[in-house]
């Protein structure tokens, strides 16, 4: 479907144009089929981006993706806003992106139990209040992961 107020010509160019903005120009005439799903994500936000928003909303966005696509997603976040001065909201469960990505933390569970800096709310107390869990660090040859590690009683 295009955009009503872009002719049929205009959808593909400002389209073309998302995609090379994002680093995606290599998909560029495939098939949606063909594509992987960190590939697909890009397609999804290029076509996300085609109205400028200032304000990016994504829910889950790394489901799905292998770790290719997981870090490749990590340096699409990080080109947006960085590079194209967006802001991006995003729900995610996975804690390593979070300390990644987020300049900004807001741990919610049924309510609000923190906020600020990943460093100062992806903290062992902080998680365990929110979720349950007392979250473990594993890491090995220069990556890290959280992982539940206890469930509180």
């Amino acid at each position: 479907k295009r955009r009503v107020w872009l002719g049929p010509g205009q959808t593909r160019t400002a389209a073309e144009k998302k995609l090379e903005e994002i680093g995606a120009a290599h998909l560029i005439g495939r098939q949606l089929s063909e594509l992987s799903g960190g590939e697909f994500q890009r397609v999804l936000i290029a076509y996300a981006l085609l109205d400028n928003p200032d304000l990016l909303l994504l829910d889950e966005p790394m489901t799905g993706l292998d770790v290719r696509g997981g870090m490749s997603f990590d340096g699409l976040l990080h080109h947006l806003n960085d590079h194209l001065g967006m802001t991006v909201l995003m729900v995610s469960h996975d804690l390593h992106l979070v300390d990644h990505v987020s300049d900004q933390v807001l741990c919610i569970n049924r309510t609000v139990h923190c906020h600020g800096s990943p460093d100062q709310v992806l903290q062992p107390g902080n998680l365990a209040k929110a979720y349950g869990h007392l979250p473990g660090l594993v890491s090995g040859d220069g990556i890290e992961a959280f992982i539940p590690i206890a469930k509180l009683k």
